[in-house]
This record gives C-alpha cells, structure tokens and sequence, in this order.
C-alpha cells in the first residue's frame, strides 16, 4: 500500500510541477504582452534631448509652426537658426528645434511650413515623439 501512495504523491508533485511551470509562464506571456502593447516607450538608446531640424529661407513671410498632439508628454525648449551663407540674401535658414521629455508616452508633432500673413500651409512633415522612463526622448518621421 505503501507503493501506491509514493507513486501517487510523485504523480500529484509532476502535476503540481507542471501547473507552476504553466502559471509562470502565462504571467510572463501577460508581462511581455502589457509591455509590447504599453504607450511607455521601452528603449534606452536615446538621449535627454532630441532635435528636428528644419529649413526655411531668409526674407519670407513663411515660417514653421509646431504642435504636439499631447502637449503634457514633451515640449520644445529651445529654438536655434543658422544662416547657411550670410552673404547670400534670401538663403537657407538651419532651424534646430530641441525637444525635451515630459513624462512617459508616445505622441505625434505636426510642424507646418506657412504664411504668417494668409495661413497658406505649403508644407507638413509629421513625427512620432516617444518619452521613455528616463523621459529620453526618440523622434521618428511619419511623412
């Protein structure tokens, strides 16, 4: 009797064993998943801050306008230009728009190139802004 009570408690330790083993790795499937799925952004090959860099010419009415859809997940902070040939009127303007991380998430940035005069909208580029954690920030073009 003795023999079919061991082999009965070697029976229920395998299913026991094989149960946990099942449970663990439906927990792990389920924590794998949230974070695939999550708006956090996960990476960690970015910086603090990040740029989109723009062009535009001297002497126009037309200048960028930038919008994030979510303005609570990040911001610009700073805005810089440089004359590419000063001693050429009307040349290309290297804008610099530095973007800083607010909190966790993911967010589009519209920018439109337009008259400040009319409104004309003569060009839009979209961007992805994602915010980590470490509220890196990684910028992805959508055009």
């Amino acid at each position: 009797m003795k023999q079919k009570s061991k082999k009965t408690s070697v029976a229920k330790k395998i299913v026991i064993a094989i149960v946990a083993v099942a449970v663990l790795g439906i927990i792990a499937f389920g924590i794998v998943n949230a974070i695939m799925n999550s708006d956090i952004p996960t990476f960690d090959d970015g910086s603090e801050l990040s740029a989109v860099e723009l062009t535009t010419a001297g002497g126009v009415v037309y200048e960028w306008t930038l919008e994030f859809e979510n303005s609570d997940i990040a911001e610009v902070i700073e805005k810089t230009s440089k004359v590419r040939d000063p001693n050429l009127d009307g040349g290309p303007i290297d804008l610099k728009y530095i973007i800083k991380g607010k909190k966790p998430g993911r967010t589009k940035l519209a920018c439109r190139y337009g008259s400040f005069i009319d409104g004309h909208i003569l060009e839009t580029r979209n961007y992805l802004v994602e915010v980590n954690n470490k509220l890196e920030v990684r910028i992805t073009e959508q055009n």
